[in-house]
């Protein structure tokens, strides 16, 4: 068995997926996308203390230097 990601761009296309599908032949899967309010909420969950302003100004500096 090989798998192979495809990104349909028509609806033709896709009704002709689901018959393959239908038949047997293929199996389509859905493939789980995250979106960024999702990967936010996981970083901002993660964050035990937000950073005090100093803090943040102190990081900025670092990155410019």
């Amino acid at each position: 068995m090989e798998t192979f990601e495809v990104d349909v761009t028509s609806k033709k296309v896709k009704a002709l997926l689901e018959q393959l599908q239908d038949l047997g032949i293929i199996t389509i899967r859905a493939k789980k996308v995250r979106g960024l309010a999702e990967v936010m909420a996981d970083i901002r969950a993660k964050v035990k203390e937000p950073l005090t302003q100093d803090e943040v100004m102190a990081e900025i500096k670092a990155a410019r230097n």
